[in-house]
């Protein structure tokens, strides 16, 4: 998966005057762009609870535990390496069955609680916080 970083400043910004570096103006700083491309790969291990046991129609939440293994941090063009970590997450489901036979259709949607270490010098500050909200959709069988 890769997914979009932003950033944020925060402090005060100062704007001199370029010829007498006399001060122009002073203010608060607070603002966020997006700075560049994390992927990542989690691989995860977990357990659903089935909440409709014997009903068609198969409810089922799920915790999960898992190692991520990280790419570069690309901002602009330039890698950042990343620390591969942990990961933690919930997951809510449901498995509606194609008529009769052992097939049905599954619809589940998963949240992971990532925090990425950037693994570097001259990047300190605190872990990018990556927390995917995963829409899955697919098909499932019974035996």
């Amino acid at each position: 998966t890769t997914s979009d970083i932003d950033g944020r400043l925060q402090g005060t910004f100062w704007i001199n005057d370029i010829d007498s570096g006399e001060l122009i103006e002073t203010g608060p700083l607070d603002e966020t762009e997006e700075l560049g491309d994390l992927t990542f790969t989690p691989l995860t291990f977990g357990a659903n609870f089935h909440l409709t046991r014997g009903s068609t129609i198969d409810l089922y939440v799920g915790l999960f535990l898992g190692f991520v293994f990280y790419g570069d941090l690309d901002i602009e063009g330039e890698k950042v390496s990343v620390e591969n970590g942990f990961t933690r997450g919930a997951n809510v489901g449901i498995d509606v069955p194609f008529g009769e036979g052992k097939w049905a259709l599954n619809v589940a949607l998963r949240y992971q609680n990532i925090d990425a270490e950037i693994d570097e010098e001259g990047f300190e500050g605190d872990p990018i916080e990556v927390n995917p909200l995963t829409l899955q959709v697919g098909a499932s069988y019974r035996f």
